[in-house]
């Protein structure tokens, strides 16, 4: 499963609350745009979010964990070919 069907999935669940795990099965497709938006903007990383991943891994430095973050969205929101 793609991080992007993850997403149209719960989001389908979300709006959807009663639905069964098949109803979901059925549905989740209908959700792909609404969760390609979602994903893009998450593509800029804040300040704060720089910060983590520059502590996180000391050797990454300046622009760099923003760089690695959205190569990290891009993958994301890739189709299995």
């Amino acid at each position: 499963m793609t991080m992007l069907e993850e997403i149209a999935r719960a989001m389908a669940k979300r709006n959807w609350p009663g639905a069964t795990e098949s109803d979901i099965n059925e549905m989740w497709e209908g959700w792909i745009e609404e969760a390609r938006v979602a994903l893009d903007a998450l593509k800029t990383p804040t300040p704060g979010m720089i910060e983590a991943g520059q502590a996180a891994c000391e050797w990454v430095k300046g622009d760099e964990a923003a760089d690695i973050y959205r190569a990290m969205i891009d993958a994301a929101g890739e189709q299995p070919q």
